[in-house]
């Protein structure tokens, strides 16, 4: 959650102050990846990225899968602020609206388990 969060407050601060805010590549240039190398390196980090979130989004349900559809969201806009930088405002407007998603049902799955935590504290009681 706390990740989450301050992810989306730096989401919400580069679209108020685009100046500020950079997009790179995943694994910056070195003297090891340059070039296609380095290219071909980030497509394959940005894959691995998306078939975790793939395995993670499958294995829930609820408010859990809309938690991590949040986050994918924000992993998928990746890549058009980097190929297309005209368009990364928008990205980062969709990129802020599906952290903040992903926010409200990671507060709805944490209010959800205090409930349930109350209610069998009120069982046990009896």
């Amino acid at each position: 959650m706390a990740y989450t969060i301050y992810t989306l407050a730096l989401v919400i601060r580069g679209g108020l102050h685009p100046n500020h805010v950079q997009s790179h590549w995943l694994a910056p240039p070195s003297p090891l990846f340059h070039g296609l190398a380095l290219i071909a390196f980030n497509i394959f980090i940005y894959g691995w990225m998306c078939w975790i979130f793939f395995w993670l989004i499958r294995g829930t349900a609820g408010s859990e899968r809309v938690f991590w559809i949040g986050w994918l969201v924000d992993i998928l806009t990746w890549p058009i602020k980097i190929l297309w930088p005209d368009w990364a405002g928008m990205a980062r407007h969709i990129a802020a609206v599906g952290l903040a998603m992903s926010l409200l049902a990671g507060i709805a799955i944490l209010l959800g388990r205090w409930e349930k935590a109350d209610a069998a504290a009120e069982k046990a009681a009896q």
